[in-house]
């Protein structure tokens, strides 16, 4: 079965920081449909309240031939 694959970017704020382990921090990040949680070294996660752009990778099957 073929897939077609997507690429989306979507617009969302940092809502949480919480302790990963180590130097790393978990962050989370949501809009009005989505959310993702993200690990990341402490110096590469934003700030609480910073808008931030996650770019989405998806693939759906193809629809009949």
């Amino acid at each position: 079965m073929e897939t077609n694959s997507f690429v989306t970017t979507v617009n969302m704020t940092v809502v949480r920081h919480e302790a990963a382990g180590g130097d790393n921090i978990r962050w989370t990040a949501e809009n009005c449909d989505h959310a993702v949680s993200i690990v990341s070294d402490r110096d590469d996660c934003p700030p609480l309240g910073a808008g931030v752009a996650v770019e989405v990778r998806w693939k759906a099957p193809s629809v009949g031939r």
